[in-house]
Parts: C-alpha cells; sequence; structure tokens
C-alpha cells in the first residue's frame, strides 16, 4: 500500500455550508471544500531505443515557431550531481542537454494552459545499455482536490494543480525525469533534423507528456491485472477512459483478476475520449497492449500504429533520424478529455481553429524573419513600448530629423520638458532615457537580431546611444555608440552573442532598449536620433539571410563601448 497523506497546510480548506437568503425565500448552496489526498506514484513510464529507424519529422505548432506565447510556465530543476532520484545518482548536465531540454518544455508550455507553474526535477545519469532513454510520470498522485474532477481518481499533481488553479503541494516537483548520460549518440539540436542520432527534444517531450498524465495506473503481476498500480483502490483519470475490444470498460474487469491481464496483454485494448476520437477519424484510439506486459511501456503509450505519423510521440520507443516536436492531435486531445485545457480545439469538439503539427519524411526549411516589432514613428508612439527616464526627458516621436517618413525618434524629445525643445536645441546633461520593450520569446530561435538607424552627434566617448538587451527586464547588457555618425548609419545588436549574456536563443523572456545618456557636462546639438527599428528572430528550419549594413561616411567619429546597465525605476 502507497503512502497516503492529507495536505494540512494552504490547500486544507474546511468543509462549510452557506445559506443565501434572497427576497424573503431561502436558497441553500453547500459549498463543499475537499481536502485534497496525495499518494506516491507508481512506476514511471519508460521511453526506448527502437533499432528499426522510422524517419519522421513532426514540426512544432505553428504559433509557437512564429510567437513561442507560453500559456504554461514549466520550471525545469536540473539535479546537480551526486543527487538521487528513480533510483538513480544524478551526473552533471551538459549545457547543451539543458538548452535542448528547456526547448522542449517550452514547447509544452506553448500547448497546455496552467495557472500554476509546473516544475520537473530532470536528473542526467547512467542508465546502461538497456535501451532505456528516458523514464518519466507524476511526482506523487493527488485525488478529491476539486469538485471539479472525478471523484476517487487520480490525478497527477500538474493537471491537479490547473484544474483547482492551486497548488497541491508547493514543496514538492510535480514531474520527476531522468535521462541516460552513457548514450553517445544523443542529438541536443533543436531543428529537428538528428540524422543518425537520437533528438533529445522528442524523448524530453515524451517524458513530459507522460507527467502532464498521458499514463494509467493499470498493471499486471504474477498473472493478475489491476489499477491503482496493484492495490485495487481508485483509479487515474486515465483508466476511466481506457476499453477492451468488446467488452467495455476495462474498469468494468474485476481488479486483480487473470480476465483483466489478458485484456491487458490482448493487443486490442483503446482509451474512448470524445476528443481524441475526434481526431482520431471518429474511432477510438488504440493503445500499446502487447501479448507479454511490458512494465513501463504496456497500456501508457500509443499503439505502434502510430509510428511515421503526426502521433508518433507517444508510441514507446524512438530511433534515429526521428523528430517529433509535437504529440500531435491524438497525444494533445487526449489531454482534453483528462481535463486539460489546451490552445486549439479537437476536430468537431469545439469552435476554434486548432493548430496542427506538419509532418515531413524529407527535411526542409521555410524562409524568413519573423518579426516581432518594428517601430518607424510614424504611427502612435510609445504604442508596445515603456519610456522610462531619471529625469523630464525622455523619448519623443518628433518630426525634427526622420531618416524616412514624416518622424523619427529623439532621444529627448519627450517628456515635460523635452516635449517643449525645439529641433536642433542642445541634448541636456544627465539624460538617461530609455525606449523598452518585451517581454518576449526567443524559444524555438535560432538567430535574433535588433536592428535601426542611428543619427547621432554627441560628445566622443562620453554621450551616445546604446543598444541594450535582458533576461529579467532590469539588468542590461550590450554595446554604447558614441561620437558623431555625421549622418544615418546601421546598428545592430546579435542576440545570439550579447555581452555578459552570450547566445539568448532559447530564452523565454527577454527585453530589447534603447537608451540615450549623457554625462554632467559638455553637451551637443540633438543628441540621437533613431528610425525604422526592427526586432526580429529566425524559426527553426527557416532559412534568415542577414541584412545588409550601411557603410560609415569616411569622416564619422565613433566608438563602441561595451554596457552594463540597470533600468531606473
Amino acid at each position: 500500500m502507497k503512502n497516503r497523506n492529507f495536505i494540512a497546510s494552504l490547500m486544507v480548506l474546511i468543509s462549510c455550508f452557506f445559506i443565501l437568503t434572497i427576497g424573503g425565500a431561502g436558497a441553500g448552496f453547500a459549498m463543499d471544500f475537499l481536502v485534497p489526498e496525495t499518494q506516491e506514484a507508481g512506476p514511471p513510464i519508460v521511453l526506448v531505443f527502437d533499432p528499426v529507424p522510422k524517419p519522421n519529422w513532426v514540426a512544432p505548432p505553428q504559433e509557437f515557431l512564429e510567437y513561442a506565447l507560453q500559456t504554461a510556465t514549466i520550471y525545469v530543476n536540473f539535479l546537480p550531481a551526486g543527487s538521487l532520484q528513480h533510483e538513480y545518482t544524478c551526473q552533471t548536465w551538459p549545457v547543451n542537454a539543458q538548452t535542448a531540454f528547456n526547448y522542449a518544455a517550452s514547447i509544452a508550455g506553448s500547448l497546455v494552459n496552467s495557472p500554476v507553474q509546473i516544475q520537473i526535477n530532470a536528473c542526467w545519469t547512467d542508465l546502461g545499455g538497456s535501451g532505456t532513454l528516458g523514464l518519466g510520470g507524476p511526482a506523487y498522485t493527488v485525488r478529491n482536490f476539486s469538485p471539479a474532477a472525478r471523484p476517487n481518481t487520480w490525478y497527477t499533481p500538474a493537471l491537479a494543480n490547473a484544474i483547482k488553479g492551486i497548488d497541491t503541494d508547493p514543496l514538492k516537483p510535480d514531474i520527476l525525469t531522468t535521462y541516460n548520460s552513457s548514450r553517445t549518440d544523443w542529438y541536443f539540436g533543436t531543428d529537428g533534423n538528428p540524422g543518425s542520432k537520437l533528438d533529445f527534444v522528442s524523448v524530453v517531450l515524451h517524458e513530459i507528456w507522460h507527467g502532464l498524465n498521458f499514463s494509467g495506473s493499470m498493471s499486471v503481476t504474477n498473472g493478475l491485472g489491476s489499477w491503482e498500480w496493484g492495490d485495487c483502490g481508485n483509479p487515474s483519470i486515465y483508466d476511466r477512459f481506457t476499453d477492451d475490444g468488446a467488452s467495455g470498460p476495462l474498469l468494468n474487469y474485476t481488479c486483480g483478476s487473470t480476465s483483466l491481464a489478458a485484456a491487458l496483454q490482448s493487443n486490442n485494448i483503446f482509451f474512448d475520449g470524445a476528443n481524441a476520437n475526434a481526431v482520431n477519424g471518429g474511432s477510438r484510439v488504440p493503445l500499446y497492449a502487447p501479448n507479454s506486459w511490458k512494465q513501463g511501456s504496456s497500456y501508457s503509450h500509443l499503439a505502434e500504429s502510430y509510428n511515421g505519423t503526426a502521433n508518433a510521440l507517444m508510441t514507446y520507443s524512438i530511433g534515429y533520424n526521428e523528430a517529433n516536436h509535437h504529440p500531435g492531435p491524438v497525444g494533445l486531445c487526449l489531454l482534453r478529455d483528462l481535463g486539460w485545457t489546451i490552445n486549439g480545439s479537437c476536430g468537431s469538439v469545439g469552435s476554434k481553429k486548432m493548430y496542427l503539427p506538419l509532418v515531413l519524411n524529407n527535411y526542409g526549411t521555410t524562409s524568413g524573419w519573423s518579426t516581432i516589432i518594428s517601430e518607424d514613428f510614424e504611427g502612435a508612439f510609445p504604442g508596445s513600448w515603456t519610456l522610462l527616464s531619471r529625469g523630464d526627458y525622455i523619448w519623443g516621436k518628433r518630426a525634427c530629423r526622420p531618416y524616412a517618413g514624416s518622424y523619427g525618434g529623439w532621444g529627448v524629445g519627450g517628456g515635460t520638458t523635452g516635449a517643449s525643445l525645439s529641433c536642433g536645441s542642445n541634448y541636456p546633461d544627465n539624460a538617461n532615457s530609455w525606449m523598452v520593450y518585451g517581454p518576449f520569446s526567443l524559444v524555438g530561435a535560432t538567430k535574433g537580431d535588433l536592428n535601426f538607424k542611428l543619427w547621432l552627434n554627441s560628445e566622443l566617448n562620453q554621450d551616445g546611444v546604446c543598444r541594450l538587451v535582458s533576461i529579467d527586464g532590469t539588468n542590461f547588457s550590450g554595446n554604447c555608440t558614441s561620437g558623431n555618425t555625421n549622418g544615418w548609419i546601421d546598428r545592430t545588436l546579435d542576440l545570439t552573442n550579447v555581452s555578459s549574456f552570450g547566445n539568448l536563443m532559447g530564452q523565454p523572456n527577454v527585453w530589447v532598449a534603447l537608451l540615450f545618456s549623457s554625462n554632467s557636462s559638455t553637451t551637443y546639438a540633438e543628441g540621437g536620433y533613431v528610425d525604422n527599428v526592427v526586432l526580429r528572430k529566425c524559426p527553426t528550419g527557416a532559412t534568415c539571410p542577414a541584412g545588409s549594413n550601411q557603410a560609415l561616411t569616411t569622416d564619422s567619429q565613433i566608438i563602441e563601448i561595451p554596457a552594463q546597465m540597470t533600468l531606473p525605476r
């Protein structure tokens, strides 16, 4: 019998009864505030190596590639060397493996919705040469936590928290995953082109999906089939949707029976949910049920018939030249049956458009940068930009010196005092004028940059315009241009190579800023203007040519200065 406990902290709510009286008539409403019960999770679900390659490429959702919007925050705790998980001792995580892991987590976070952060404990360890690539599942299970959930039914904490809107146990992780460090054939890229290697992103996404509740509690031990991992108590929410080939729900069988064992090893069991069925041609979804029970593989995976399709991610094995960066419509809509709110709808169930994955048997590329924001100062300003300053001068939309069109951005041309400056006026001492955009995501991007036109007349090595980036919205790093450009020039901030931060690709929250700064003495006419500002990224699989920069005039007198700045508050 697994250990069970009643949560007695923030989640313990006292059952009570409210009587409301309206217009002289008594209307009673019984409001049941449930006390969640938790227990240890069952054995982890495994993903194994398939020595027979089944080349397949399932791209992430198009909206993820373009915008990387996150509707669930997934925090990955990379366990340090010496930690214990799943009875293994963890080793130091390779940096490129962490990058691939975060990318997979961001895909998952763009597909499901949760107001509660999902925490994953991730272990990198030697699983030997057994063929096991990774294993994972929930850290524990929870039942009777919300009237919105099925009573007397076990849920993973990630799903329970999403339904309830409160963390069942803030002191514990939600998902435990472990990966095989002994393999030398991992591919840690995020472009879905592993070639003759194993795509790590696919393996991570697979195990995350199990932790989100793509797993059941049924098993076969000593010839007897049962649920609740052999305890014959309450089933899991997944179990409530599983059928055999003819008789109906597996829960109609006697728990602890040979007949249930026979059904679970019949190669003829199904997941029967309205949403999953709708994207499966209206038919029940076949599950992996080989004639001999395979612990960690049987029952909690899709049938082998889904290999080579958009739904291949949740089959029990993966081989070389296979990259599945989306659970597929069946894998996604199965979660909706279990209780998740997903991004999109499932066939005829629901009314919103669903963004399905693209499946290709040959790898290729698309073309074009994806623009995150552009600013030419011809429309309303500041719009999506945030303007900050330590004084009375901020960035302003002015007609003084546009690069193109009628307006440009003057570093001190706005604010209570700056707006009254006439064109050609000297900029003030101690200017500290910020123009900030963010946060935005670079998850799923292979390149990114901030480009703009700059006109500058400032004290050399003292005053100038800075282009900066941050990953916390406060501490910024980048470069400042100082001096006299003698006309308009191009400036670029390469987001793959930033001083102090390095490569920002894969970061879920990023801010950029343009700053005009001056010291306490010696000012020049006008200072700095910018125009045609473009922030862009290159999605995975896209071909994005570099832009051409306008050459400096021969009498330009400027220098570039590395900079680290703190945003004024």
